[in-house]
């Protein structure tokens, strides 16, 4: 049967105006393209070319930017509040919003679609034709459920800076989308080519949709996990943790087909690969959590109840990220001191040229700690204009001031910034470790001074 959440959207969509205006546009803009070709081979490929053109537009353009706006919307008309009070379950908030919120913009494309569809039969190729508007269909809901858990992720930083901020993925997103697409057309285009996944040779295309699928299905289940959090659910970091693991296996299964990364980083490639990615979330995370200290104060207090179950519902993303990267870490140097050291190779033609890599998991654990505390620090200030802060911080300690150090003839201090692996153990742990200490004093005393702020009133 039916949901509530997305019969309301169906309702507010469909009028019986709106209902007849998309499909005279299409059978008008089909009528232009048919007037203006002279054969019908030329007809069709105008035609799938047109309705390809208009598909993605409405998807990605259109419709994302209704999805980036269902929750916002909701919020800034002051009813998100009353549905959170109804009886409605996650499940169907999370697919209401998902297909109610843009039903007409699904049924305008369908006549894209159909007209497509009608063109790619009567085309050569037109299997591949057609496996190509899938994977822009299935694209399309992943933008979609991304920009609406980005929008749930601004509400929820809402209720602790007190300011609704705007959900520039949705920019982010169109972009992302276009590109992924015209680089994927291409590809589609080579459909002969075969793609190296771990000991499987697999079509390319095949991999696309593949890895579209799996995308969607991330991307569905994360709204689901993310609006169970809005409704005041319990949420297990079980499908977090299954997602990373799920994404190791996905992106070291393309690791181990490439010669090239094998030729530039040595030793097991495996762990290696694992650890960046794992490095990479790290970060996402970090950006993404709100650190609120309502929720860090459950954890603190299930923890020292012995609750651990329930100590893990309000556990950040992060922590199970990092503690990730701490293990394969930990492996990493055991390796690099019990068996052969890795080698980088910054050309593999010139092996002359190598420097060690025993000392970089080290020296990024630092940086994260690092970034960590201050970003924790900035963002639960409760400062409206967190976000920005953050972004000047990292634009200038990655960016800006190594810049200036490289150019001045100073990159022996670039350590400070940078985990290089040159130089010894030294120059690539001790500058950083200064730094970390640095930052849990300032962390320290800020909190000190809060606290003695607090008790003076």
């Amino acid at each position: 049967m039916i949901n509530c959440e997305l019969r309301k959207n169906l309702w507010l969509e469909f009028t019986p105006a709106r209902l007849i205006i998309s499909p005279i546009v299409v059978c008008a803009i089909v009528a232009i393209v048919y007037l203006t070709q002279d054969t019908s081979q030329k007809f069709f490929e105008a035609l799938l070319l047109t309705s390809g053109v208009l598909t993605g537009f409405i998807l990605l353009l259109w419709a994302m930017k209704l999805a980036s706006e269902s929750i916002t919307s909701e919020v800034t008309d002051r009813t998100w509040v009353f549905q959170k009070m109804s009886s409605i379950s996650a499940l169907n908030m999370t697919t209401g919003k998902l297909f109610g919120s843009t039903a007409y913009a699904w049924y305008s494309a369908t006549f894209c679609i159909l007209a497509y569809i009608i063109s790619a039969v009567n085309l050569e190729n037109s299997l591949l034709r057609l496996e190509f508007l899938l994977f822009l269909i299935l694209v399309a809901i992943v933008g979609h459920s991304v920009s609406i858990l980005f929008s749930l992720n601004v509400v929820k930083n809402a209720r602790f800076t007190g300011k609704m901020g705007k959900n520039s993925v949705f920019i982010f997103g169109v972009g992302a989308g276009l590109f992924i697409l015209s680089m994927s057309r291409s590809l589609f285009l080579k459909s002969a080519v075969q793609i190296e996944w771990f000991s499987c040779s697999v079509n390319i295309v095949d991999f696309l949709l593949f890895s579209a699928i799996y995308a969607a299905f991330c991307g569905v289940i994360g709204l689901y996990r993310m609006m169970r959090a809005e409704l005041q659910y319990d949420n297990s970091p079980v499908f977090w943790c299954s997602f990373v693991l799920s994404l190791l296996v996905y992106c070291n299964g393309l690791a181990m087909g490439s010669t090239e990364i094998k030729q530039i980083l040595q030793g097991n490639i495996v762990i290696w690969f694992s650890f960046f990615i794992l490095t990479f979330l790290s970060y996402l995370t970090l950006m993404i959590e709100s650190f609120d200290p309502v929720d860090l104060r459950k954890v603190i207090d299930r923890t020292s109840k012995g609750r651990w179950v329930e100590a893990t519902y309000y556990t950040p993303l992060w922590v199970p990220t990092i503690a990730g990267m701490l293990v394969l870490a930990v492996i990493i140097i055991l390796k690099e001191f019990i068996s052969i050291p890795t080698l980088f190779y910054p050309n593999p033609s010139y092996t002359s040229q190598q420097f060690s890599l025993s000392y970089l998991p080290l020296s990024i654990l630092l940086l994260i700690a690092r970034d960590l505390c201050i970003v924790g620090l900035v963002k639960s200030s409760g400062t409206r204009k967190s976000n920005f802060y953050i972004a000047i911080y990292l634009a200038s300690l990655y960016g800006l001031v190594p810049t200036i150090l490289g150019l001045v003839g100073t990159k022996k201090f670039l350590h400070f910034f940078w985990p290089i692996p040159m130089d010894g153990f030294l120059w690539q742990v001790v500058p950083l470790s200064i730094e970390v200490v640095g930052v849990i004093y300032l962390v320290w005393h800020r909190r000190a001074s809060v606290i003695g702020r607090k008790e003076s009133i």
